[in-house]
């Protein structure tokens, strides 16, 4: 039976299965904000099948390991050294590494199975249905997450109840989530442009998405998620600014694009940000004229104490230890530096570089920033699998899209998080290249 359906069918039907189980995943983690969360058992099941189905297809899938994944080894080499060496803690390391709230290798091999499901989309072909199923899907999740969570609004704050302070990592999946939207909606776009679809449609599929990135940031705030607020914010403008870019030219990599180069390039984000700008001030004026809502009573400005409190913590944090932690072990690092310095293992440096220097070291910082170029060599210098102008088209805004997400996320990253932030290695596994395939379509249409 096996034979006759085909190992490449099967195989398609697990990664589209593999897609929408990540994806309730988050919806449903993010829908027990104030709890521990649940079904992890179903994740690493998920991932396990797409591991029994997918990689075994040499014949018809050829599979490349790219230099981006190469450094992420030894760098997760080195942080098993380092922990060995200074906490000698199974359980911490495997809370590190494999946890569901920031493991490491985790979040990076789901965001390598998003990278090669994406990949598998466009390589499909333009008008893929399952493109729209994928995308709607998502909006209908988070119309009903907003119903889920409309019960438990506060009255006198834009907040939900019963939050008790364990909002990061529902945050951090929301995050994660819209960074799946945000390519997805990307395939669409530049699928609607390569095949010259009517402005119509193209101006609702980008309407569609305004709203659903602004809908995105009010639920980021109604969990009080600033970091979330920051991750969408940036990744959906970026994507606006890219996706809306004019036609792009026939070319086999990035660095042959013109406009990456030209001053078209700048002139067009400034355009998109003013009109931004414009847009929400319209949007906020026409709120506090016509309801009770002000954008400072968000949890982004502590309900009207007129401060980024996440962002003020954090920089008291490191102005009165982060010098002390760094200067710890400079060269080898220590995983123990916030109990040995401060006192108490919480104190911790929350700024990325900064809490790799305190932990890992100068090599362990090394790793990290020679991890994030090659990522962006890769996607700016490879050459495209495919010379069709749909597929140049929708790998030209990808690869630029993988480029300018990484750099934002580290940007980020180095403004509040640490090293187990699940968001940064989400965005690593999908947007590095670590890992791509090229699918040959005549043995796939051999093999059912």
């Amino acid at each position: 039976m096996f034979r006759s359906i085909g190992r490449h069918t099967i195989a398609q039907h697990v990664i589209r299965v593999s897609f929408f189980v990540i994806i309730f995943y988050l919806f449903y983690n993010i829908s027990l904000i104030g709890t521990k969360g649940a079904a992890s058992l179903l994740l690493i099941i998920t991932i396990l099948s797409f591991s029994i189905f997918w990689l075994p297809l040499r014949n018809i899938v050829k599979y490349r390991v790219r230099a981006p994944a190469l450094v992420l080894i030894i760098f997760l080499s080195w942080i098993v050294i380092r922990l060995t060496l200074d906490i000698a803690d199974l359980s911490v390391i495997s809370a590190l590494l494999l946890g569901s709230s920031g493991g490491i290798i985790l979040f990076y091999i789901i965001g390598v199975i998003f990278s090669i499901y994406y990949q598998y989309l466009y390589q499909r072909g333009p008008g893929n249905s399952y493109n729209y199923i994928n995308y709607f899907g998502f909006i209908i999740a988070l119309a009903t997450l907003f119903i889920i969570l409309g019960s438990r609004i506060r009255g006198d704050i834009f907040l939900l109840t019963e939050i008790s302070g364990d909002y990061q990592r529902p945050g951090n999946f929301l995050s994660i989530y819209f960074i799946i939207f945000s390519y997805l909606f990307a395939l669409i776009h530049t699928t609607l442009i390569a095949k010259k679809g009517s402005a119509i449609w193209i101006g609702i599929n980008i309407a569609t998405y305004v709203i659903t990135f602004v809908a995105s940031i009010l639920l980021s705030q109604l969990i009080q998620s600033n970091s979330a607020t920051a991750v969408i914010l940036g990744i959906g403008l970026i994507t606006i600014i890219l996706s809306t870019l004019k036609a792009l030219p026939h070319c086999n990599t990035i660095n042959n694009y013109p406009h990456f180069k030209s001053k078209y390039l700048y002139k067009h984000v400034v355009k998109i940000i003013v009109v931004s700008v414009v847009l929400i001030s319209i949007l906020l004026i026409f709120l506090s004229n016509y309801t009770n809502f002000s954008i400072f009573d968000l949890n982004l400005f502590s309900f009207g104490d007129m401060k980024i409190s996440s962002l003020s913590s954090r920089q008291a944090l490191y102005q009165k230890y982060g010098t002390a932690q760094m200067a710890h072990a400079p060269f080898w690092g220590d995983y123990n530096v916030s109990r040995i310095v401060v006192g108490t293992a919480g104190h911790y440096i929350h700024s990325l570089f900064p809490n790799v220097i305190s932990k890992l070291g100068i090599i362990g910082l090394m790793l990290v920033i020679a991890l994030l170029l090659i990522s962006i060599i890769e996607n700016s210098r490879s050459k495209f699998s495919s010379q069709q102008p749909m597929h140049t088209i929708q790998t030209t805004i990808l690869r630029l899209l993988n480029i300018y997400f990484l750099l934002y996320i580290y940007f980020v990253a180095n403004l509040t998080a640490d090293l187990s932030w699940s968001i940064l290695w989400f965005t690593t596994g999908i947007a590095s290249r670590g890992f791509s395939i090229d699918i040959d379509n005549r043995k796939q249409a051999a093999h059912g």
